[in-house]
């Protein structure tokens, strides 16, 4: 199915700039963010489509996993450079902690 949205600018070209770091087009981009809506509104596991029923309920892609986190990251209101900054510090918080061990 072909669907037309208007989007702010400012919406776009953020978007444009999330589908090239994912590596893919905008449309699929966009594609993916509406099928991770539907599966979240139908409930953990629930296959939306026939390639999706072959995989086991629990088994979530990295990009599933990670939706929370970036939508987190996104309402925060956080820059790419303050959200960078913060992993870099937990990452050496951890890094530290295994020393220690």
């Amino acid at each position: 199915m072909t669907i037309t949205i208007h989007l702010a600018p400012e919406t776009q070209k953020r978007l444009q700039e999330l589908a090239a770091r994912a590596g893919q087009s905008l449309e699929r981009y966009v594609e993916e963010l509406a099928e991770q809506e539907v599966r979240a509104a139908n409930g953990p596991g629930a296959p939306q489509s026939s390639a999706e029923a072959a995989v086991p309920p629990t088994a979530l892609t990295f990009d599933e996993i990670l939706a929370p986190v970036r939508k987190e990251f996104q309402e925060s209101g956080m820059t790419e450079e303050q959200i960078d900054r913060l992993l870099r510090e937990s990452l050496d918080e951890v890094r530290a902690g295994r020393a220690l061990c």
